[in-house]
């Protein structure tokens, strides 16, 4: 299972991914936006965790971009912010979850968990 994470902050980052690799996901990470579209394209992840407030980019226009896309649009997306209000997503069908940062692992891997099942 291979899962993409966008993240700008390098600590929330690096602690997702540790511990994800640590249950045996293949990871990849992005601190902008531009990365992770790119990093979408050339790796096709089969899901997204995504930080909704990057330097150079919203989440919004990235699951806009998506969402116009074939290759992306089906890629499965945890939002994890504490600034999206949880009726904001419904446009994106693909969005299957909601996480409010800082969120524990147990929360974390619940819902990764819960896009795999």
């Amino acid at each position: 299972m291979s899962i993409l994470i966008i993240e700008d902050e390098l600590n929330i980052r690096r602690f997702v991914s540790i511990n994800l690799k640590a249950r045996g996901y293949i990871v990849n990470e992005a601190g902008t936006g531009a990365d992770g579209l790119q990093h979408l394209r050339d790796a096709r992840p089969q899901v997204l965790i995504l930080d909704m407030m990057l330097p150079d980019m919203t989440g919004w226009q990235i699951l806009e971009v998506m969402a116009h896309e074939d290759d992306l649009k089906t890629i499965p997306v945890i939002l994890m912010t504490a600034s999206v209000q949880l009726g904001d997503h419904i446009k994106y069908p693909n969005v299957v979850k909601h996480v409010i940062k800082p969120a524990s692992v147990n929360t974390l891997l619940e819902a990764v968990q819960n896009v795999v099942d």
